[in-house]
């Protein structure tokens, strides 16, 4: 009998939402969707939700240190500890921020999840958007294979 191993608990977890129009709140992107969803795969993996830090009506193409509750997010972070979000573009917009701010997680021993299962096709386009070439199968912003329902990244 097989056993999935889960990721060990995080120091702290904390969730980051974004919504930028109200047309996304009506999408099922709302806030409470968001929050919702981070929630719920804290319980699933038995990780403990510290905080949730929230931006209502800051567009995606602001880096995320630049967003009032981004910058406070980004402050509270320590080694061990793991960001929840939705969807990448919840956080991000920009390749090069997307980059730059995992590659600092990766170096401050911080993960980054997401509650939706990786769009391989997306995935795909940001990092030929980084590096500038097309890539031979999906890989995640740190180079190795995207699984369809991979969780982490960095860390």
């Amino acid at each position: 009998m097989s056993t999935t191993k889960k990721p060990p608990s995080p120091s702290n977890c904390y969730g980051y939402c974004r919504v930028s129009t109200g047309a996304q709140r009506e999408s099922g992107l709302s806030i409470d969707d968001q929050q919702r969803k981070i929630q719920a795969r804290c319980l699933e993996m038995g990780w403990e939700l510290a905080a949730t830090f929230t931006d209502a009506g800051v567009s995606g193409s602001t880096p995320l240190g630049k967003r009032p509750q981004g910058a406070r997010l980004l402050a509270a972070l320590r080694p061990g500890d793991t960001i929840i979000c939705s969807r990448m573009d919840r956080m991000f917009r920009s390749s090069l921020d997307a980059l730059a701010t995992i590659q600092s997680f990766k170096k401050r021993k911080i993960s980054e999840a997401r509650v939706r299962p990786l769009d391989r096709a997306r995935e795909h386009r940001l990092v030929a958007q980084v590096t500038g070439k097309e890539q031979v199968g999906a890989v995640d912003l740190t180079g190795d294979p995207v699984k369809p329902c991979q969780l982490l990244v960095g860390g």
